[in-house]
């Protein structure tokens, strides 16, 4: 299993933006490199945390894809590389989902938008106790303004690049996990 450090000099990773979960790099725009955010937890996360944000990543990938409806319209980016100290996923270009509640000139949002908050909110009702804490991390990425959500023109839906849970609710779901293994 690869370290931070090795990928970092195989690669060229460059710091994209600082993180107190884990600063963000990504890769020199250059013909034939692969386009990654590689995610370093060298702050809030230790690494002892990445195999439970993984599994949070696969239950809310999980989650969405288990509606066809929420599914065709948004989904959950899932990493090409699992290291020691870092998460590697593709770099998706879109609109943020933030951009759409912008004061000043929002663009217009696609009918996606509607659709994916609508359902969404449709599926608050029936979700099941062990499901709550998945749904709780889930709808800040659906519901809340942020940068981590984008809207792919190509795929026409959303892509949840990176999730936001807190530390706390990382051990939570640790925790959890662990008992009812």
């Amino acid at each position: 299993m690869r370290t931070f450090n090795d990928i970092q000099r195989k690669l060229n990773l460059k710091k994209f933006v600082g993180s107190f979960n884990g600063d963000l790099f990504c890769t020199p725009v250059a013909p034939g490199v692969p386009r990654i955010l590689v995610r370093h937890f060298n702050r809030g996360w230790p690494g002892e945390l990445i195999p439970t944000y993984v599994a949070v990543l696969r239950e809310t990938a999980a989650w969405i894809e288990r509606d066809p409806q929420l599914a065709s319209v948004v989904r959950v980016e899932q990493p090409t590389e699992i290291g020691q100290d870092f998460l590697a996923l593709p770099h998706r270009m879109g609109t943020p989902l933030s951009a759409y509640s912008d004061d000043e000139d929002p663009p217009e949002p696609p009918e996606e938008l509607s659709a994916m908050q609508s359902r969404f909110r449709a599926r608050l009702t029936e979700v099941r106790p062990e499901d709550e804490l998945i749904v709780r991390i889930l709808g800040r990425s659906v519901l809340e303004p942020t940068g981590k959500t984008i809207y792919s023109f190509p795929e026409e839906k959303f892509i949840i690049n990176d999730l936001k849970p807190t530390r706390e609710e990382l051990e939570q779901y640790k925790a959890a996990h662990s008992e009812a293994s």
